[in-house]
């Protein structure tokens, strides 16, 4: 048997991974690097996008939400 420590697993990158590295501080969460906190850069450009654009943020990858009843329900609180 060796005794040398088992690899670890393979961390994935996000399309997005350079941008949010310029930005954010980043940690490995469920084999992903992915922006924890804002590192303070880009608050300018962020406070400008949203103020002329939408600006939206997916934070499904930390708490998920459930949706449960009739589709034809959940389809109109939705629109």
């Amino acid at each position: 048997p060796s005794s040398a420590a088992p690899c670890p697993p393979q961390v994935r990158w996000l399309d997005t991974h350079i941008w949010h590295t310029k930005r954010c501080a980043m940690e490995t969460i469920w084999g992903y690097r992915l922006a924890a906190s804002n590192s303070g850069l880009g608050r300018r450009a962020l406070h400008r996008a949203a103020t002329r654009h939408c600006c939206a943020h997916d934070r499904s990858y930390m708490q998920l939400l459930e949706l449960e009843g009739p589709e034809a329900s959940i389809a109109d609180v939705l629109e």
